[in-house]
């Protein structure tokens, strides 16, 4: 029996002993899972401090390029330009003036008409847009183009209205018009200047729509006016000679990097840096919230950094781009897309769709072999020769004669999905 008991008391002890070294083994794994968590946690935060402070650099750089350019008309003056901007657009926006646009449009329509009416109807609506009229004027004078933005709004404090000056530029095409009708080729190049003035300064903004907003109000007063409306043919010389000068300002404008793409990144950061972390970074996009950072310690600090750091990668791996002809340009946004890509962070995944740099690039590209055509059609007015200019899609801006019609043309004609005579101006004799 003593036997017995001793066995029984030695099985009873190794088993208590066993649990006891269970129990003290899982306080231990627990106790390194509370570590490791912690650690993981201080790293997140780390991280995440450390990528906006790169942000900070970047925005320091952004903030210090942006607001400068060279005028087209005039000579500086005091002010801020989106301030007097946003005084002429006030009365042309759609919302304020809904019948704006269609008698415009009715003008426009009737503008070789010599019927009093429509004449009068002409006068009528640029005196009672005058106030827009000088407004932007006044605003493509000022030394100060700065784009004021509300970075602590993120995406949503970025769009200031600033889209809606269509009207503004085509009343100011009308007025050009106008001019020529009175014999004044130098206050008509005035207003058309005016006009790309606004566009380049929309153009350089760091956000996308606006910055294709700009391409459009240059191709609008540059390409279709001068040339689709036959401005060009009625210019006096010494109104060729003004616009060529204000041509050549602009195209060196538009060789400037666009601020898009550190437009982009700069708020995203700070919509970022204002959201709980539990919720994806406050992206409604996936009910799973945290489980989506499983890569990064289901941290999306952790993720979020890891983004900031592929986005800025980008962005200095396109600097060596800069300026090339669009084929390589095009390459290079492709290939540094392609590599920077990740799929095991949803973050970087879902945000390749938003930033619109690369439509933005080929917008530019496009207004820029364009604004070279017309140019390229000013100095043929002005001498009677073609010069060599090169084209921003490759080589340089073709010229033929074609029964006694000289037509330039740009490569770009050759891209996909481009409209008929897009890069193309015929001049007659």
């Amino acid at each position: 029996m003593p036997a017995i008991s001793n066995c029984s008391n030695l099985a009873y002890s190794d088993k208590h002993g066993m649990r006891h070294l269970w129990i003290r083994a899982g306080f231990m794994l627990a106790a390194l899972a509370i570590v490791l968590t912690l650690t993981s946690l201080q790293r997140s935060r780390t991280a995440w401090e450390e990528a906006l402070g790169s942000v900070e650099e970047l925005k320091g750089a952004f903030e210090q390029r942006r607001g400068r350019r060279t005028l087209l008309p005039g000579e500086p003056s005091e002010g801020l330009a989106f301030e007097s901007y946003a005084r002429a657009v006030a009365h042309t926006s759609p919302k304020r003036n809904p019948r704006l646009a269609i008698e415009l449009g009715r003008c426009f329509k009737a503008f070789e008409s010599e019927d009093p009416s429509a004449r009068q109807e002409r006068r009528r609506l640029l005196l009672a847009n005058k106030a827009s009229l000088d407004a932007l004027a006044q605003g493509a004078r000022c030394a100060d183009a700065s784009f004021r933005l509300e970075w602590e709004r993120g995406f949503s404090g970025r769009l200031p209205m600033m889209l809606e000056h269509h009207s503004l530029v085509r009343l100011g095409i009308l007025a050009a018009q106008s001019a020529l009708d009175h014999g004044d080729s130098e206050r008509a190049v005035q207003h058309l200047l005016d006009n790309a003035q606004l566009g380049c300064d929309l153009l350089h903004t760091p956000v996308g729509t606006v910055s294709l907003t700009g391409c459009l109000l240059i191709s609008i007063t540059t390409f279709e006016a001068l040339v689709d409306q036959g401005m060009l043919q009625r210019l006096s010389p010494e109104g060729l000679r003004m616009l060529a000068d204000g041509l050549y300002r602009l195209d060196s404008e538009l060789q400037r990097p666009l601020l898009v793409r550190e437009g982009d990144l700069v708020a995203w950061v700070h919509r970022m840096s204002t959201v709980e972390d539990a919720t994806l970074g406050g992206w409604p996009l996936h009910p799973m919230g945290n489980l989506m950072a499983w890569r990064y310690g289901f941290s999306v600090s952790a993720m979020q950094a890891d983004h900031v750091a592929r986005a800025t990668r980008e962005i200095e791996l396109l600097a060596a781009s800069e300026g090339q002809p669009w084929p390589a340009r095009d390459a290079a946004l492709l290939q540094a897309a392609a590599e920077l890509q990740d799929p095991s962070n949803v973050i970087t995944e879902l945000t390749s769709g938003l930033g619109q740099s690369r439509t933005a690039e080929r917008a530019l590209y496009e207004c820029r072999a364009r604004l070279r055509l017309v140019i390229a059609a000013v100095e043929y007015r002005l001498t009677g020769e073609t010069p060599e200019i090169e084209d921003p899609f490759g080589g340089r801006l073709q010229a033929h004669m074609v029964g006694g019609v000289l037509r330039l043309t740009s490569a770009g004609s050759e891209l996909e999905h481009v409209t008929p005579g897009r890069f193309t101006i015929e001049l007659k004799p």
